[in-house]
């Protein structure tokens, strides 16, 4: 179903709002046979320039609130890739400020340690 969304989704210009990306995130998260493929669609708007679906704002939204809100357990090695990939973006992005913005280490850590600790996939850590 949701490879349907994705394909048509590739081909028209579009810039999701945080609300939309919250609803998005409602109705795929933690459904376990379409979860992956959200996180697969989220990573590759993360990592691609060419991707125009999310903004710098939706982006961190997804970092600081939506992934951390995830059960720890459950994670698995698309959303973890989808974490790391975020991760990386929040540091480039606050790599250049003279005080460097300590919620998003902070936050981006917590959430770190939660996986490490509490994680069921073994192949994770």
């Amino acid at each position: 179903m949701f490879y349907s969304f994705e394909h048509l989704l590739c081909y028209v210009f579009f810039s999701l709002s945080v609300d939309q990306v919250d609803t998005l995130w409602s109705c795929l998260a933690t459904d376990a046979q379409c979860s992956d493929e959200l996180f697969s669609w989220l990573l590759n708007q993360a990592k691609s320039k060419e991707q125009h679906a999310l903004g710098m704002d939706a982006l961190k939204h997804l970092y600081m609130k939506k992934l951390p809100s995830l059960e720890p357990e459950t994670i698995s090695m698309t959303g973890l890739g989808l974490f790391q990939q975020l991760c990386n973006l929040a540091r480039l992005a606050t790599a250049h400020l003279e005080s460097p913005v300590k919620d998003v280490d902070i936050v981006g850590m917590n959430h770190l340690w939660r996986i490490a600790l509490r994680v069921n996939n073994t192949g994770i850590m």
